[in-house]
Order: C-alpha cells, then sequence, then structure tokens
C-alpha cells in the first residue's frame, strides 16, 4: 500500500518531485544539504544542524556576490 500526502500532487493531481529530508545523520555527526548541492555541518545533534541551516541562510542574504562566488565556486 502507498500513501501519498496530499502536497506530493499538484492541483492536476500530477505528481510532484519527491522530497528529501534536508538533514542527514552519518557516524554520530549531522549535516545538511542545501538547494545548491552542498552539504554542511558536521553538527552534534539534528536540532543544532537546523540552527546551522537559519545561520547559512542569514550568510546568503548578507554576503557580498564576490564572497557568494568565491563560495558557490568550490
Amino acid at each position: 500500500m502507498s500513501l501519498t500526502r496530499k502536497d506530493d500532487v499538484d492541483k492536476n493531481g500530477a505528481f510532484l518531485a519527491k522530497r528529501y529530508d534536508r538533514y542527514f545523520q552519518t557516524q554520530g555527526d549531522w549535516f545538511f544539504y542545501t538547494r545548491e548541492g552542498k552539504t554542511l555541518g558536521p553538527y552534534d545533534s539534528k536540532d543544532l544542524a537546523a540552527e546551522g541551516v537559519g545561520h547559512y541562510l542569514e550568510f546568503l542574504s548578507q554576503a557580498h556576490v564576490s564572497t557568494l562566488k568565491l563560495f558557490f565556486s568550490s
């Protein structure tokens, strides 16, 4: 039996792309994925990784364009 969440389909009934959890744990450390495909961490807990997402978004909103270019070029 397959369960479909209400937000897994659009208004026309078409299935949307599968969502993946942003957070993951490996060898006891927590990390998160960014939309840009970066993996950031490690954090001691999932809660701290969630705080890290907030710090990351703040960084993106405040960083100079040249800093962002350097960050995303690696």
